[in-house]
C-alpha cells in the first residue's frame, strides 16, 4: 500500500503529527493508538515534503527489535531508501558516534568495550587501595569487597543520569554545604512535633532557604537546583494548609542526628558521597587509561564531548535534521540531555525539529532509571512546539479498554490530570472489527488449582483451533509464572517463555562447571576440599553410580580419612575405578591443554585413553567417554529441554571464546572468571537464537508483553501481595534524591500502570485469576482493582482431585526415599550408639538449610563439605586460645605475644589457605589474640577447663545420648556451679535480639548451644548432682571499639525443661530413621520455628 493510501486511513490526530514536521511535537500515544505507523508515515512525509536526504532523519527506539521493525515499515513504504534513515537505539547512536567521530575519543586511539567483569574488576583493585575508615572499604571473606556491586550499580545511576564525576563531585559537595547552612533553620521551624503552629513558622524558614549562599546548582539544563526543589516543595505547603502534609515531608526527608536535633535526612550520607565521588573519579581514569568504556559510558563520553567540542555539536546538528525518540516516557537523564544537545546550534531563532512519543500511563521502567519527569519537561526544554494527544485504540474492545480507564484514572501523576489543557486523554474503542470476547475473574482455592485451571483452560482453547499466538499468560513476575509453566510441562502443552536465562542458573551448565572446578584444581594443594563437589557429580544418574554405593563411598572416605578418587582407586568396583581415572586423567590434561578441549572431555564430545589394570595385573588403557553428552543428547532429537540446554552450552561457548580473546587459557583462568561472575551476582545469557520463539503461545512478564499484543490474555496471580509489593529498593547506596539519579520507590500510580500495561495488552479476552491462598499457607488478599464496579463477578474454580498432585499421573516421582529396605539397613547401621550433639541438633531443625534430609547427607552419610574459610580461621582462633589458657595452666604465665603470634601462625598454615585469605586473616588474628592477651589475659582464671569432650561420657538424657565438646567451663567449687562459655569469631551481637532473620536464627542456635551444654554437663556422671550450670555466655573473640563483647544468658526451669524434651525428640528420631518430609514448611526461620513447635506438640 503506497503512502497516500495509507496516509488516508489515518485519524485526524495521527494525521497532523506526521504533518507537524517543523517544530518540536510532544505526542502522546496511548496503547494501541497506531504509533508505530506514525512513526513510519512521518518519516516518509518528510522525505516527501521536504528535499533532506534519508540519512538526516534519526529515529531512536529503545530496543533492536523495534529498530528492526520500524525498519521493516519504512522499507514497505519507501523501498531501499528506508536503509538509509538513521535507527538506532540510545546505545547504538553513542557507539555510532564514537566511531564516526573518533579523534574526539581517547585521543582517535581504538576503544574496547568493557564487560560487567571488567567494570567489577577495576573498582575492586581501587577499593584494595581504600583505608578502613572508607566507608566502601568493608571486605567480606567469600563475596569480596562488599560493596563493589553496590558502588558499581551507584556509578552506572550516575553516568545515566547523566553526571561526569566532576560534576557529581561539586553537586554534592554544594548539597552538603546547604544542608549545613539551613540545619539550623530547619531544626527551628520543624524540630517540634508538627501542629497548626509549624505553618506559621513556615514562611520564615522559606527565607531563610531562599537566602542559602548555596544548593543553586542545576544538575542538568532539564532539572531544577536543590534549593529551587525545596521552595517549590514548601510554597506547595503553604497554598495547602495542611499539617498532615508537613508531617509526610518531614517524615520523608529530615532525621535526627546524634544530639537529637532536627537535621536533612542525606547529611548522614556526606562521607559516603564524597568517598563516591573520589571513587568515580578513579574508576574513570583507569578506564580512560586501558581504553575501556562500559555500557554505561557510551553515552556520558558523547554527551561530554558535545559540551566541550562545538564543532563536533554543530557537526551532528547538521547531520541529524529530525529526530524522532519512541517511548520517550522511558527516557533517563543522560538520554534526554542528549537529546537536547542534537538539537542545539545556539543559532537565534532555531526551532529544533524534534518529535517525542511517549505514554505516561505506560511508564513502567522506573527502576532502570527511567524518568517520566522527563515528559514533563519535553515542554520547557523544547518550547513552543505542539502537543497531540492519540486515544483512540485499534486493538482493544471498548470493554477491555473501560476496565483499564477505570484502573488508571486514579493514578494522580498523569499529564491528563497535571497538563489537561494540553493532554486530555480518554481511550476509545476505534476498530469495528475488534468485537466479542469476554472479561473474567476467577477465583481458585490454591495456587496449584490457579496453574490448573490456566491450563486446562489454554488446552480448551487450542483445541478449539485457537492460534497460539494469540494466547499469553502474563505476571508481575517470573516467580509467579513458575507453576503455570511446571503444569504445562507436564501436560505437554507447548509454550515460549520470554525470560533472559542465566546459564549460571542452568542446572546441566552447573554439572559442567562443577566438573570443571574439579579437573581444573585436581593437583592444587587444596584439591580435597573439591571432594564436595564430586560427591555432587557422582550423584547424577548418568554416572550409573547405585546410591547404596555412594553412601558407602562417603562413608569409606571418612572413616579412612581419604578423597574420594583415593578411596574410588582403591575400590574393587571397576566401575568406579573408570570413573577416577577418566577424571585424573583429565585433570592432567587440564593444567596445559586448551579450555575447549577440556570442556569436549567432560562432555563426552572426544573419547579419552585412561590408564587401568588388567586381570593379568598389568597396565593398559582403555577408552572412556563421559556420559554427558548422550544422556542430554540422545534419542530425544530437536525436544524443546534438549535444544534448552544447547542454548545454554552455545552461551557457555560464547563466553568461552570471548574470554579466549585469541590466547590459549586453561581451566583455572576459566575458573576465576566463574568465580567472579558468581561472586559479583552477574549473568551469563544463553543463545537465544536456538530457542524457538514464534507461533507459540507466550509466557512472559508483563515488562516484557509491552508493546505486544494478543487475544487471550491469563493474568496471574491478581493479589496484593504479587502487584502491590515493591520491589529491592536502592541497592545498597540511596543517592541524593535532588538529582534523581535512582528510582524512588514504587508507589500505588506505578502498580496500577503496570497493571494498566498488563491490561491493554489484551484485544478481546482477559481472564484475571488469584489463589485464595498461597503455597505458604497465608491467606492472600485479592488486588483492588478486581473489586470495583466495572470489573465481572468473580466465579469460582475448584480443580477435579485427579488433576491435584496427589493423584496427579505425570507427577514426577520423588528420588530415592529413605524408606527403601536396602538403604533402611545400612543407615540403621550407622545410627548404632548415636549420639546428638548440638551441631546435629541445629542442622535437623534448620530448614533454611535443608534440615533432616540435610542432616542424613551431612551428618550420617558424610558427604563431604568444603569448609569455608571463616571455619578455617574459627579453628586456628579457637586453638590459640586453647593455648593460651593451657600455657596459664601449666606454666602459671600467659604466653608472650610473640609466642601467641607464632602459635597461631602455625595453626593457621595447617588450613592451606590461599595466599590473600590467609594474609587477610592471619594479620586480622593477630591483631585480635594481641589485644586479647592485653586486655582479657590478666582476667583469665588458670583453673578453666578448656575444650572439654564429652565423647567418652556417654552422657544420657533420658533415652538419648548426648555429646559435644565445650570451649570454656568455670568452676566454683564452694557455691557448686558451673559457667559455660563458647568462643565466637564471628561480628558480635550485644543482644540476644537480632534485626534481620538471618540474625535471629543465628542467635536462636547460639542460645540453643548453651542451653544443650547445660544438659550436657548436668547430665555427665562428672558433674552430675554434685554442679549447677547456672550461667552461658558467647565471648566474641573479634572487638569493638569499647573492648571485646560477652553476651550472657541465665536458664529457666520451663525453657530447660522444653529444650530437654526437644532434645530427646529429635534423638529418638533419628535412632528411629524417623526423618519428618518438611516440604510443607518455609525454608526459612519462621519455618524452622514452626517445624521445632509441632515436633514439641507431637504433630510430626
Amino acid at each position: 500500500m503506497q503512502f497516500e493510501a495509507r496516509y488516508n486511513q489515518l485519524n485526524a490526530e495521527q494525521k497532523r503529527a506526521v504533518d507537524t514536521t517543523e517544530g518540536p511535537v510532544m505526542v502522546v500515544a496511548g496503547p494501541g493508538s497506531g504509533k508505530t505507523e506514525l512513526l513510519s508515515m512521518r518519516v516518509a512525509n518528510i522525505l516527501l515534503k521536504t528535499d533532506t536526504p534519508a540519512s538526516s532523519i534519526l529515529c531512536i527506539t529503545f530496543t533492536e527489535a523495534a529498530a528492526a521493525n520500524m525498519r521493516k515499515r519504512l522499507v514497505g513504504l519507501i523501498g531501499q531508501t528506508a536503509y538509509d534513515v538513521a535507527i538506532h537505539t540510545f546505545h547504538s547512536l553513542g557507539t555510532t558516534i564514537m566511531d564516526r567521530y573518533s579523534d574526539y575519543f581517547f585521543d582517535g586511539l581504538e576503544y574496547l568495550p568493557a564487560d560487567d567483569i571488567m567494570s567489577l574488576q577495576i573498582i575492586t583493585s581501587i577499593l584494595e587501595q581504600l583505608p578502613r575508615s572508607n566507608p566502601f572499604s568493608s571486605y567480606h571473606e567469600e563475596k569480596g569487597y562488599f560493596h563493589a556491586r553496590t558502588v558499581m550499580n551507584a556509578i552506572n545511576d550516575i553516568k545515566k543520569g547523566g553526571l561526569s564525576p566532576e560534576q557529581f563531585r561539586l553537586l554534592t559537595e554544594d548539597a552538603m554545604a546547604f544542608y549545613a547552612e539551613t540545619q539550623g533553620a530547619l531544626q527551628e521551624a520543624l524540630g517540634a512535633t508538627v501542629s497548626k503552629k509549624t505553618l506559621d513558622r513556615l514562611p520564615q524558614f522559606l527565607s531563610s532557604v531562599a537566602e542559602a549562599t548555596h544548593g543553586g546548582l542545576r544538575p542538568l539544563p532539564s532539572m531544577h537546583p536543590l534549593k529551587a526543589r525545596i521552595i517549590m516543595d514548601f510554597q506547595t505547603l503553604l497554598e495547602e494548609e495542611n499539617s498532615k502534609a508537613v508531617t509526610e515531608w518531614k517524615k520523608n526527608n529530615t532525621s535526627k542526628d546524634k544530639q537529637k536535633q532536627l537535621q536533612w535526612k542525606e547529611q548522614v550520607h556526606a562521607k559516603k558521597y564524597a568517598a563516591l565521588a573520589e571513587i568515580y573519579a578513579s574508576y574513570q581514569a583507569a578506564l580512560h587509561a586501558q581504553s575501556l568504556v562500559d555500557f554505561n559510558d557510551m553515552l556520558l563520553r558523547v554527551v561530554e564531548a558535545l559540551k566541550t567540542h562545538e564543532e563536533l555539536r554543530y557537526n551532528l546538528a547538521e547531520q541529524y535534521l529530525y529526530i524522532l525518540i519512541d517511548e520517550f516516557q522511558d527516557t533517563n537523564g543522560i538520554q534526554l540531555e542528549l537529546a537536547r544537545l542534537l538539537t542545539d546550534t545556539d543559532l537565534p531563532d532555531a526551532r529544533p525539529n524534534i518529535l517525542a512519543v511517549g505514554d505516561d500511563d505506560q511508564a513502567i521502567y522506573k527502576f532502570q532509571g527511567a524518568d517520566i519527569e522527563n515528559l514533563l519537561g519535553f515542554q520547557t526544554l523544547f518550547p513552543g512546539g505542539a502537543s497531540i494527544v492519540l486515544d483512540k485504540n485499534y486493538r482493544s474492545t471498548a470493554e477491555v479498554l473501560a476496565l483499564a480507564e477505570d484502573v488508571i484514572l486514579p493514578c494522580e501523576d498523569r499529564l491528563s490530570t497535571l497538563l489537561p489543557e494540553d493532554f486530555p486523554k480518554h481511550l476509545s474503542a476505534a476498530n469495528p472489527s475488534v468485537t466479542g470476547g469476554k472479561l473474567r475473574i476467577i477465583q481458585t482455592p490454591t495456587e496449584e488449582e490457579e496453574a490448573i485451571y490456566i491450563v486446562e483452560s489454554i488446552r480448551q482453547l487450542l483445541d478449539q483451533g485457537t492460534d497460539p499466538a494469540e494466547i499469553a499468560v502474563l505476571a508481575r513476575n517470573h516467580a509467579h509464572l513458575a507453576a503455570v509453566a511446571k503444569r504445562m510441562r507436564q501436560e505437554g502443552v507447548p509454550f515460549v517463555y520470554e525470560r533472559s536465562n542465566n546459564i549460571l542458573e542452568d542446572p546441566v551448565i552447573g554439572e559442567l562447571l562443577d566438573m570443571l572446578d574439579v579437573v581444573g584444581t585436581l593437583f592444587s594443594p587444596r584439591y580435597d576440599l573439591k571432594d564436595d563437589i564430586l560427591s555432587r557429580i557422582l550423584c547424577h544418574p548418568y554416572w550409573g553410580i547405585p546410591t547404596l554405593t555412594l553412601w558407602k563411598l562417603s562413608r569409606d572416605a571418612f572413616t579412612e580419612r581419604q578423597s574420594w578418587l583415593d578411596t574410588m582407586l582403591a575400590s574393587e568396583n571397576e566401575h568406579l575405578q573408570s570413573i577416577a581415572q577418566f577424571f585424573i586423567t583429565v585433570g592432567a590434561l587440564a593444567a596445559h591443554e586448551p579450555l575447549e578441549r577440556i570442556i569436549d572431555l567432560l562432555t563426552g564430545t572426544e573419547p579419552l585413553d585412561i590408564a587401568t589394570i588388567s586381570p593379568d595385573n598389568e597396565s593398559t588403557t582403555i577408552p572412556f567417554t563421559s556420559p554427558f553428552r548422550k544422556h542430554y543428547f540422545g534419542s530425544d532429537i530437536g525436544s524443546a529441554s534438549e535444544m534448552e540446554t544447547l542454548a545454554a552450552l552455545r552461551g557457555l561457548q560464547k563466553k568461552v571464546r570471548a574470554f579466549l580473546a585469541g590466547s590459549v587459557v586453561l581451566t583455572k583462568d576459566f575458573l576465576e572468571m566463574i568465580a567472579l561472575y558468581k561472586q559479583y551476582g552477574l549473568q551469563i545469557p544463553t543463545d537465544d537464537t536456538l530457542l524457538r520463539k514464534d507461533h507459540g503461545l507466550s509466557l512472559m512478564t508483563v515488562h516484557k508483553s509491552k508493546g505486544l499484543e494478543f487475544d487471550h490474555v491469563f493474568l496471574v496471580r491478581c493479589t496484593s501481595e504479587a502487584w502491590n509489593k515493591k520491589k529491592g529498593g536502592n541497592r545498597g547506596l540511596s543517592l541524593p534524591k535532588f538529582l534523581a539519579l535512582s528510582a524512588s520507590p514504587e508507589t500505588e500510580s506505578d502498580f496500577r500502570k503496570l497493571f494498566f500495561v498488563a491490561l491493554t495488552r489484551a484485544k478481546r479476552w482477559i481472564t484475571m485469576t488469584y489463589p485464595m491462598r498461597s503455597t505458604k499457607d497465608k491467606t492472600t488478599e485479592v488486588l483492588s482493582y478486581l473489586t470495583s464496579s466495572v470489573m465481572p463477578e468473580t466465579e469460582e474454580y475448584i480443580a477435579p482431585k485427579e488433576l491435584l498432585a496427589g493423584n496427579y499421573m505425570l507427577q514426577i516421582q520423588r528420588d530415592t526415599t529413605l524408606e527403601d529396605v536396602e538403604y533402611l539397613a545400612y543407615l540403621q547401621d550407622l545410627v548404632q550408639e548415636y549420639a546428638l550433639s548440638t551441631t546435629h541438633l541445629s542442622s535437623f531443625l534448620d530448614l533454611e538449610k535443608g534440615g533432616p534430609r540435610a542432616f542424613v547427607m551431612n551428618h550420617l552419610l558424610r558427604f563431604p563439605q568444603r569448609k569455608q574459610v571463616s571455619g578455617c580461621f574459627g579453628t586456628s582462633m579457637h586453638a590459640s586460645l586453647e593455648y593460651m589458657h593451657k600455657t596459664l595452666r601449666t606454666k602459671k604465665t600467659l604466653p608472650s605475644i610473640l609466642e601467641i603470634t607464632e602459635f597461631f601462625t602455625n595453626r593457621l598454615k595447617r588450613e592451606r589457605l590461599s595466599d590473600l585469605d590467609f594474609e587477610k586473616y592471619h594479620t586480622e588474628g593477630i591483631e585480635h589474640l594481641t589485644r586479647y592477651l592485653s586486655e582479657r589475659g590478666p582476667l583469665l582464671d588458670p583453673e578453666d577447663i578448656v575444650e572439654r569432650n564429652f565423647k567418652q561420657d556417654h552422657v544420657q538424657v533420658g533415652e538419648a545420648q548426648i555429646t559435644g565438646k565445650i570451649d570454656c567451663m568455670h568452676l566454683d567449687k564452694e557455691a557448686r556451679t558451673i559457667r559455660v562459655t563458647d568462643w565466637k569469631t564471628g561480628s558480635p551481637a550485644t543482644s540476644w535480639k537480632g534485626k534481620a532473620d538471618y540474625e535471629q536464627a543465628k542467635l536462636w542456635k547460639y542460645r540453643h548451644q548453651l542451653m544443650f551444654y547445660k544438659l550436657l554437663v548436668e547430665n555427665s556422671p562428672e558433674y552430675r548432682d554434685r554442679f549447677v550450670v547456672t550461667e552461658g555466655a558467647l565471648e566474641f573473640l573479634k572487638p569493638t571499639d569499647d573492648g571485646f563483647v560477652i553476651l550472657e544468658t541465665q536458664f529457666d526451669h520451663a525453657t530447660m525443661s522444653e529444650f530437654a524434651q526437644l532434645v530427646q525428640i529429635v534423638a529418638k528420631k533419628i535412632q528411629n530413621l524417623d526423618f519428618p518430609d518438611t516440604s510443607a514448611y518455609e525454608e526459612s526461620f519462621k519455618g524452622t520455628l514452626a517445624f521445632t513447635q509441632d515436633l514439641l506438640d507431637g504433630k510430626v
